[in-house]
């Protein structure tokens, strides 16, 4: 429950931002969200059985971006850029081959934003990816913002 880890997090010193990662029931994509809101989550669920197209088509998200997670895992599919605002280029679940196409797709496709993510199951994918700002974030639209103006740099260390 996100109002639980956030009160966590705060105890802790850690600011937690809301997203999600959602997958829609057309195929095993998934797709972060980053700049939602906590009223946004049940129209989102609501929408998975529909398909990304609808969903980008249908739902309105001006404040956020959205992402395909991890695009060269082996049973992904590479969804249609036209409904994309950026790439994950790194996991740390990933292998590198695969976190380097991902970083080539990225550009190839002028994703507009793109992100790493350690996707940490376990200890030793903590801290292995995530990014670099100048300035401390904030809240929610500090993140999204600073991730729409490409003014960051990737931490990507494969294993």
């Amino acid at each position: 429950d996100f109002n639980e880890t956030e009160k966590y997090g705060c105890e802790l010193g850690v600011k937690v931002y809301l997203g999600v990662e959602i997958r829609f029931t057309e195929n095993n994509n998934d797709y972060l969200i980053f700049g939602i809101n906590k009223e946004m989550l049940s129209d989102i669920y609501d929408l998975l059985p529909e398909g990304v197209e609808n969903f980008r088509k249908n739902f309105s998200m001006p404040n956020s971006v959205f992402i395909q997670a991890h695009p060269f895992r082996k049973y992904i599919k590479r969804a249609n850029p036209e409904y994309l605002d950026g790439v994950e280029v790194f996991n740390a679940k990933a292998d590198k081959e695969a976190n380097d196409n991902s970083l080539k797709w990225a550009k190839e496709i002028n994703a507009s934003v793109m992100t790493s993510g350690s996707d940490c199951h376990r200890e030793t994918g903590a801290g292995l990816g995530g990014i670099i700002t100048e300035e401390l974030i904030k809240t929610n639209e500090d993140l999204l913002r600073i991730l729409k103006s490409g003014n960051y740099k990737l931490i990507r260390n494969q294993k």
